[in-house]
C-alpha cells in the first residue's frame, strides 16, 4: 500500500511543477493543475505515513 501512496504523491509533485510552469506562463489551467497536485501530494503524504496497514 506504501507504493501507491508514494505513487499518489510522487503523480502530486509532478503536477505541482506542471501547474507552476503553466500558472508562470499564462496558461489558463494552471491555477487548476496546481491544486489537483496539492490535493494528491497531500493524499499520497497521508496514505505513506499516517494511515497504518491493517493487519491480516
Amino acid at each position: 500500500m506504501k507504493v501507491g501512496s508514494f505513487a499518489v504523491a510522487a503523480v502530486g509533485i509532478i503536477a505541482l511543477i506542471i501547474g507552476i510552469v503553466l500558472k508562470v506562463t499564462g496558461q489558463a489551467h494552471g491555477l487548476t493543475i496546481l491544486g489537483i497536485g496539492v490535493v494528491l501530494l497531500i493524499l499520497g503524504l497521508v496514505g505513506a505515513f499516517v494511515l497504518k496497514p491493517k493487519a491480516q
